[in-house]
């Protein structure tokens, strides 16, 4: 008899993050690293969800707000805020979680597809939910998280924050450049401190003794 086939099912490899109670998981091959929360360069007139600029390393990543995306309320950042940065269509762009969970492995049958409960835009992102040992876990694919829209905006706002910083760069070599050459005993225009002193010492009026070499002029005998 021949033996019974058995399925193969592709193992996920997921990080898993918070936020608030719920468990979300993204593929771990879209991930490039997770860095603890650090000083954001906030932008005016960008969207409510757009938390910023970081500079990390020196490249410049638009930062998410998550928790505004998926329309939850605030909470106050600690120790365990996170950014995890992503790659996006070829662009890096982090997202602001409340923590980092794991890193969960999970067959692909173990996941249902989410049920249609006609809550809008997340169900476009929302790939499936699994249950492990923890908690429920909800799959999202997060390269569809941002719409074609938000996408030009984030790049447009990095754009822009590295041209200002290119012209920072320049501005501050031509800065450099001024101070070099006008510091002392650089060959600036103009004499030397050297020369300066010997041109202050001969414009000095000779005083007592008569220089040497003058002829002295005899007054006439009456």
């Amino acid at each position: 008899m021949p033996e019974p086939q058995t399925q193969s099912h592709t193992i996920l490899q997921l990080i898993c993050f918070k936020l608030g109670c719920e468990e979300f998981g993204v593929d771990i091959l879209k991930v490039r690293e997770i860095v603890p929360m650090q000083y954001i360069a906030h932008l005016p007139q960008t969207p409510e969800s757009v938390a910023g600029i970081i500079n990390l390393r020196g490249n410049l990543i638009p930062v998410i707000h998550l928790r505004k995306k998926f329309g939850l309320d605030d909470i106050e950042i600690d120790d365990k805020t996170r950014i995890i940065v992503f790659a996006i269509a070829g662009k890096l762009i982090g997202m602001i979680v409340d923590r980092v969970e794991r890193v969960f492995r999970m067959r692909e049958d173990q996941f249902e597809p989410p049920p249609d409960l006609g809550i809008g835009k997340i169900q476009d992102y929302v790939i499936g939910m699994g249950k492990s040992e923890q908690s429920l876990v909800i799959l999202i694919d997060i390269e569809k998280i941002l719409s074609d829209e938000e996408m030009i905006q984030l790049e447009d706002i990095r754009k822009m924050k590295q041209a200002y910083k290119a012209v920072e760069t320049k501005k501050q070599a031509g800065n450099d450049q001024v101070q070099s050459s006008t510091a002392p005993g650089t060959n600036s225009a103009g004499p030397s401190q050297k020369d300066r002193s010997k041109l202050k010492k001969a414009s000095k009026p000779t005083t007592g003794k008569r220089a040497a070499g003058s002829k002295s002029i005899s007054k006439p005998k009456k």
